[in-house]
C-alpha cells in the first residue's frame, strides 16, 4: 500500500517551486558539476547512519559560486537526512512514541499539519510491533533557487529504503520532496509531497 500526501501551498511558495521545476528554460540556470554533492560522514553535517546517504547537487536556478552551492547542498540534505533518520530509523524498537521530534526542522505552520500525518511521515503507525530497523538505502538531491546570488528556497528529493523485523516485517520505501526555505538563519521545511509503499 502506498500513501501520500500534498499540502497546500502559499502562493509565493508555488512559485518558487514553479521556478525550480522550469529551470531548464531560465537563461541564468548553472549546472553543477555532477559530483558536487557533498559527502556527509562529517558528524555535524548528519546522524551516525548504518547506511551511507548518497548526496547529489541537482538543478541550480540563479547564480550561485561554486563554494555557496556546496554549502547550501550541505545545509539541506542535512536536514533531509537528520528528519528521515529521526522519523524512520532512530531509537529503541519497539517504541510507543517520540516521532514527533521528527519535525524539529518543520516551519510552525507545517508542524502542526505534518502532526496530523505522522502515520505517513514517521514509523509510528508501526514502531510497537516492529523490533529493528535496517536502512538500506538513502538518497537525497537537492535542487536550489537563488535570487541575486543569494539561495532563497531548495528542495531535497529524498529516497530511503529500509526494513522491519518483529510482528511486522516488510520493506518500506520513502520517497518524495521536501520544499524548505531559510528563516532565522536555517533551512526549514515548509511544504512536503511524499509518499510511503511496504511490501
Amino acid at each position: 500500500m502506498t500513501r501520500t500526501h500534498r499540502p497546500r501551498l502559499a502562493a509565493a511558495s508555488l512559485a518558487a517551486l514553479v521556478a525550480l521545476s522550469l529551470g531548464a528554460c531560465s537563461g541564468e540556470e548553472e549546472s553543477p558539476e555532477p559530483d558536487a554533492g557533498p559527502s556527509l560522514s562529517d558528524p555535524s553535517a548528519a546522524p551516525t547512519l548504518e547506511v551511507e546517504p548518497v548526496v547529489r547537487a541537482g538543478e541550480v536556478v540563479g547564480r550561485l559560486t561554486k563554494g555557496d552551492r556546496t554549502r547550501i547542498v550541505e545545509a539541506v540534505s542535512g536536514v533531509a537526512v537528520r528528519y528521515l533518520d529521526a522519523a524512520f530509523l532512530a531509537g529503541d524498537y519497539p517504541r510507543q512514541g517520540g516521532f514527533q521530534s521528527a519535525l524539529a526542522a518543520f516551519a510552525p505552520g507545517t508542524a502542526k499539519v505534518a502532526r496530523g500525518d505522522l502515520g505517513l511521515l514517521t514509523n509510528a503507525g508501526i514502531a510497537p510491533r516492529v523490533d529493528e530497523v535496517t536502512p538500506a538505502q538513502l538518497g537525497v538531491t537537492v535542487d536550489v533557487l537563488a535570487v541575486r546570488e543569494h539561495a532563497s528556497a531548495a528542495t531535497a528529493h529524498v529516497k530511503l529504503v529500509f526494513k522491519t523485523a518483529g510482528d511486522v516485517a516488510q520493506r518500506v520505501q520513502v520517497q518524495g520532496r521536501l520544499m524548505m526555505t531559510k528563516a532565522d538563519g536555517r533551512w526549514q521545511v515548509f511544504a512536503y509531497h511524499l509518499s510511503k509503499g511496504a511490501r
